[in-house]
């Protein structure tokens, strides 16, 4: 009986703090979200395949073009900018970085963006649905460039990031209803967390090779410099300094502690895809993510 009570004294707190952060999580959404997102309309089943834009899909790509051409393809980012794009002509496209709906004028970041974005209205003639959190619809730059080809379907969603130190049946009732997400550290958690969200039951990951760390480094000036690999790169990568959108330098520990979050924020998604029996594969060669299952085969 002893041993019991001091048990039960001990569960007691853990069970509070779970109240405490489940009612703190719904008042945020409360307050945050928005409750009419369109992607609680968008609905699709089977496999899907989020390409990454690291430097192994080049191979995948180049071995085998062919398995791409009539499946559920997730792209990001600056994937418009290669040949493959209007190759492949994925059914679906997620942007999560503001640098794509920024207004910043004088930033080689937004204006790379911009280029993306331009490429897409220009040369996009298969139906598309392009995903964005909800805030990138309050500003006029994604909308006045994609709004003009009537082939693309702009779709938002909730970023609005809840703990996870609440009750999991909360937070995953939470982000089924698309009130809320996982911490958006970059736009694979995103897209990860919308192929779920819209009904896949197997989710294929590519070309997320996740690497950063080994090529980060600090130069003479004390800034952070890192090589950022992609697979549509066509000459030389040089470091760069690790700067933001306005320009300033991440310092190392910024830089370290986004990456943990990140990775933490993985195996979330593992965990939220787990409770609904989704399946998520990671089929990238050499990849530091250590959250999900591997797959070396494409076909299985």
């Amino acid at each position: 009986m002893r041993f019991s009570i001091k048990s039960t004294i001990k569960f007691i707190p853990k069970i509070l703090y779970k109240i405490i952060f489940s009612f703190f999580s719904i008042l945020k959404v409360l307050v945050f979200s928005k409750y009419n997102v369109k992607l609680k309309f968008v609905k699709d089943y089977g496999k899907c395949y989020i390409l990454g834009n690291g430097p192994s899909l080049k191979n995948d790509l180049e071995n085998d073009l062919e398995f791409f051409s009539d499946k559920n393809i997730f792209v990001v980012n600056n994937f418009a900018t290669s040949n493959y794009y209007n190759i492949i002509k994925p059914k679906y496209y997620v942007f999560a970085d503001p640098a794509y709906w920024s207004e910043i004028e004088n930033s080689t970041v937004v204006k790379n963006c911009r280029k993306t974005l331009e490429i897409i209205k220009d040369s996009t003639t298969w139906e598309m649905i392009v995903f964005v959190p909800c805030n990138a619809l309050k500003s006029s730059v994604l909308n006045d460039v994609l709004k003009h080809n009537k082939c693309i379907k702009i779709v938002d969603f909730n970023t609005t990031t809840i703990s996870m130190k609440a009750f999991n049946s909360i937070n995953y009732l939470l982000f089924e209803k698309n009130l809320a997400a996982p911490p958006v550290q970059n736009v694979l958690i995103s897209s990860i967390y919308i192929s779920i969200n819209i009904g896949f039951s197997e989710v294929n990951i590519l070309g997320s090779d996740h690497s950063w760390t080994k090529e980060l480094f600090v130069n003479d000036k004390n800034q952070v410099c890192t090589i950022d690999h992609h697979f549509y790169d066509n000459k030389d990568i040089k470091y760069n300094v690790f700067t933001r959108i306005d320009g300033s330098v991440y310092k190392m520990h910024e830089i370290l502690r986004d990456y943990a979050l990140m990775f933490e924020g993985y195996h979330k998604l593992r965990n939220y895809a787990d409770y609904f029996k989704v399946r998520i594969y990671n089929v990238t060669k050499n990849s530091f993510i250590d959250a999900f299952e591997r797959k070396r085969d494409l076909n299985n």
